[in-house]
């Protein structure tokens, strides 16, 4: 089964492309060095609020990158355009219907 970590944030909405635009180095820079990252979906919830939902193909695989990518450069230019970035879910993936 696949693990599911889903982070909220907030952006203003005049640095939203340049999130996005991050977020999407962030996610290379995450693949290249770990590879069990399968998918990576950004929700617009409003006009500031986002949902980020990464799936990992294991839950090793998970652990190994949130034991790293916080402190990278990437994921500090990616967080520097954010507020309020909290995890508000991660498990594993049961169904898929």
């Amino acid at each position: 089964m696949s693990y599911i970590r889903i982070t909220r944030f907030s952006v203003d909405p005049s640095k939203a492309d340049l999130a996005i635009e991050r977020r999407a180095t962030l996610i290379k820079t995450v693949r290249a060095g770990h590879p069990g990252l399968i998918d990576a979906r950004l929700v617009r919830v409003d006009e500031r609020s986002y949902l980020d939902i990464w799936r990992w193909e294991s839950q090793a695989a998970l652990d190994a990158a949130s034991a790293t990518v916080p402190g990278s450069p990437e994921a500090g230019a990616a967080f520097s355009v954010v507020e309020n970035p909290t995890l508000e879910a991660q498990g594993e993936l049961v169904d898929e219907s």
